[in-house]
């Protein structure tokens, strides 16, 4: 082939690869613009993570959570108790296996959360900001594969996502009612989780460094907002008075628990956060963040708001993590929620002057990224493409539950139609699994956290008909705080193996009182 050849063949593929970008560009603006756009962008991401929570089990943490929906309360061990009660209303609605109410619960919570998502970007900016707001979120692996999964966060982020609302409504009005609801949803959200406590931080410290607020401090529906939250969570506070404070107890010590290390968490979290809410979308604003260029000038009322509700929150996880025993990268959650909206309207805003092939490959990067990051967590799931040993195989935790469950059934028929009330494991996470599981869910028990057995205490546990499950390097020293507890042997039945496509992922003891 000629050189001039080449050149003219380089042309012609040049020029289409425009014209497809061009066609590409134009297809995505209609779909912005489109009336439909919200409807689409809801059931797509509806359907797509339905079937993967289809293909995946009950996570553990969300099956302890169920087993807290079966004795609802104003308040659990470690949480304040939304998830449970959410858990119990779906679960009632649905008249179907639990399994599959709370598969369908969280995924559409996880819609609902999205759908308030936009309508906040509508309300600060427009709808198509709010659109790439919906885009840029459904393009992490939280807001998209974290949709699976029913926890904790779920219902704090619908109120904060509400709270971020009422005060778009009150920039664009003054009407001091504005905050009057808000104060309801804080409430809300703290009956949640604790930490939406920080809404109010946020909101203290932006009325401090935006004098223009400053006049709230004289506001009485400032404070007004703050004893309706209380009122709103005060049966929940009267719980921990009446149960030694147990849950507010449990929060402070996992929040400044005294890490060792020089850093404490504060490197994994840092890290962590990068790849939870996309390495891609995370990088480019932070540079335009910090470099200045994320936010217009003057600093108008709206940016300044969404700066102090998305920083003060990953300002003070940051500083927690120094001295925290733990420090999860999810928690960042409602920063980005401001960051991200900030990042969106910055994309619209400046479209005109910045590369479309640039705005174009960020979103094809982040979301190519997004999805092999999922596929190689099915791969694993599934087929145990890289051949880690189970105990340490995290994925082994999303699948095969039902063949465990099925498993343990039949070895209980076997054994005299033994119908245990309790299932009692060291970790609470594979009591709370086989409680789901099991064909007459029995309550769970554990050894390892005695304080999350308020349901199942020992004088119940010990009168009644109960097994011990546990994985086989664990049970002899179950069957020791057992005997030690109940004063009666643990007699073995039978071992079992699951296996899921050929690879074993759980091996499992089952024993019964002697």
């Amino acid at each position: 082939m000629t050189v001039v050849k080449k050149k003219s063949m380089i042309v012609r593929l040049k020029s289409f690869s425009q014209q497809k970008f061009k066609a590409t560009i134009s297809m995505i603006n209609k779909l912005i613009q489109s009336d439909h756009v919200l409807k689409w962008l809801l059931l797509f991401h509806f359907c797509i993570w339905m079937i993967v929570s289809l293909i995946l089990d009950i996570q553990p943490d969300m099956a302890d959570h169920w087993v807290w929906s079966r004795r609802l309360d104003w308040g659990y061990n470690e949480h304040p108790p939304m998830v449970a009660w959410m858990m119990r209303l779906v679960t009632t609605i649905l008249p179907i296996h639990p399994v599959y109410a709370l598969k369908i619960g969280a995924v559409l919570v996880s819609t609902l959360i999205l759908s308030l998502a936009y309508k906040v970007g509508v309300s600060f900016f427009n709808k198509e900001t709010a659109v790439l707001y919906l885009l840029i979120l459904e393009g992490t692996p939280y807001f998209s594969m974290g949709s699976v999964f029913w926890h904790i966060d779920q219902f704090y982020m619908v109120f904060w996502l509400l709270g971020l609302l009422s005060f778009s409504r009150y920039l664009q009005t003054k009407n001091l009612n504005y905050i009057l609801l808000f104060g309801v949803f804080a409430g809300f959200g703290a009956v949640s989780k604790y930490i939406t406590l920080l809404f109010y931080f946020s909101l203290f410290f932006w009325c401090i460094f935006d004098q223009r607020f400053r006049p709230l401090f004289l506001k009485w529906q400032t404070y007004a907002a703050g004893l309706i939250s209380f009122l709103v969570f005060s049966p929940v506070f009267i719980w921990n008075a009446v149960n030694d404070w147990t849950s507010f107890r449990f929060q402070f010590k996992k929040g400044v628990g005294g890490s060792e290390a020089i850093l404490g968490k504060l490197l994994e979290l840092t890290i962590g956060h990068l790849f939870v809410f996309s390495l891609i979308f995370t990088v480019i604003v932070w540079f335009l963040l910090i470099s200045g260029k994320l936010i217009s000038r003057p600093v108008s009322e709206k940016y300044s708001f969404l700066l102090a509700a998305g920083l003060v929150p990953l300002l003070f996880f940051s500083l927690s993590s120094l001295r925290g025993t733990i420090a999860e990268a999810h928690w960042l959650n409602t920063s980005y929620f401001s960051i991200f909206l900030l990042l969106a309207n910055y994309l619209i805003e400046k479209r005109q002057t910045i590369k479309p092939l640039w705005i174009n490959t960020s979103f094809i990067s982040a979301y190519l990224l997004n999805y092999l990051i999922l596929a190689i967590i099915l791969l694993q799931v599934l087929f145990r493409m890289i051949p880690l040993p189970i105990v340490v195989d995290a994925a082994t935790k999303l699948v095969a539950w039902d063949h465990s469950a099925k498993q343990i059934d039949l070895i209980l028929e076997q054994h005299q139609n033994y119908e245990p009330e309790y299932v009692i494991s060291r970790e609470y996470q594979l009591s709370g699994s086989l409680s789901l599981y099991m064909a007459t869910h029995p309550l769970s028990h554990s050894l390892e956290k005695p304080e999350r057995n308020k349901w199942s205490p020992d004088e119940a546990v010990k009168s009644s008909q109960y097994i011990l499950v546990c994985v086989p390097k664990d049970c002899q020293k179950a069957r020791n705080k057992i005997f030690k507890k109940f004063g009666k042997e643990m007699k073995p039945l039978e071992d079992i193996e699951t296996r899921l496509n050929g690879y074993p992922v759980r091996q499992l003891s089952v024993y019964v009182p002697n």
